[in-house]
């Protein structure tokens, strides 16, 4: 089905006439993937792995602890704008005949595709379980990496604090799959990106603007796809409601059941503009009535 467009509005409790949003959720130009198109905040590619058959897995992993760390991050072949990080394994002998020694070199390019720092990383492993690709060995072999290669790459994270007040971003209620922390993570990358201040929880003493979203999906009237429609709410400390931004749009049915993967970027992307005007007209508008 032809690539996905979606639609956003937006509803402002504080001023009384709103425009529509503008509509980026496209797939323009040879980037298939808006995550990582370039930009000074673009999102990282994490290449498979060379030198290993579990080369794919680790790369997999890799991505997903970036994106534990709230980086904008995934492992899919072709894509080549954004960060690139390209890895390459060695494994070596030791003295025990349980043990292996796995050697690490990352390269990070950045978003002209020049080297923008190496990274070394060596571990001892137990060799049955690399051979088995035990998953516990391969997510501390993917946290241990981001740990020094997020420093090189800070720059698809980190941004000037422009916002004093902080926003909690919650789980999106109703969404299957892996959406109601997928969405919550991606929004809060974009929010960061714009300059904001996020949590996902709130912290003690804090007086937050809370996000909360919900997602419904229905069947469409046409074809094998289904209607999905997202609502973000904006909430002023006290619990007061300031706005919301819904989005629409047609998937294929059972696309979203599991993995929502670039669905949960673009959606964030879309819905990122208007919650930040909504704050942003919170805070120049005057006070309540009680």
């Amino acid at each position: 089905m032809p690539a996905p467009r979606w639609a956003a509005t937006i509803a402002c409790l504080l001023v009384a006439a709103c425009g529509a949003l503008p509509q980026p959720f496209s797939h323009d130009g040879d980037v298939d993937n808006p995550l990582l198109a370039p930009g000074k905040h673009a999102g990282i590619n994490v290449v498979t792995v060379a030198g290993t058959p579990h080369g794919a897995l680790i790369s997999r992993e890799v991505a997903q602890a970036f994106r534990d760390e709230d980086f904008a991050a995934q492992a899919k072949p072709g894509l080549s704008a954004g960060y690139t990080v390209v890895g390459r394994a060695t494994i070596g002998p030791t003295e025990s005949r349980t043990k292996a020694r796995v050697r690490l070199l990352w390269l990070v390019l950045n978003l002209r595709g020049r080297p923008g720092g190496v990274h070394h990383q060596e571990l001892m492993v137990d060799r049955a379980a690399w051979d088995r690709a035990a998953k516990p060995l391969f997510k501390r072999l993917a946290r241990d990496a981001v740990a020094g290669l997020a420093p090189l790459i800070s720059g698809a994270r980190t941004v000037p604090v422009t916002e004093a007040r902080s926003i909690t971003v919650f789980d999106v209620d109703d969404a299957p799959g892996d959406g109601r922390i997928a969405l919550r993570r991606s929004l809060a990358f974009e929010l960061r990106k714009l300059g904001f201040r996020v949590a996902e929880s709130v912290i003690r003493g804090a007086t937050p603007i809370v996000l909360l979203g919900a997602v419904k999906i229905t069947p469409a009237d046409i074809g094998s796809t289904q209607r999905v429609e997202i609502t973000w709410t904006v909430l002023a400390p006290e619990g007061r409601v300031l706005g919301t931004v819904k989005q629409t749009n047609h998937v294929e049915s059972g696309s979203l059941a599991r993995n929502w993967g670039v669905t949960a970027a673009l959606a964030a992307r879309a819905a990122a503009p208007g919650i930040t005007k909504i704050i942003r007209r919170q805070a120049t508008a005057p006070p309540a009535e009680p």
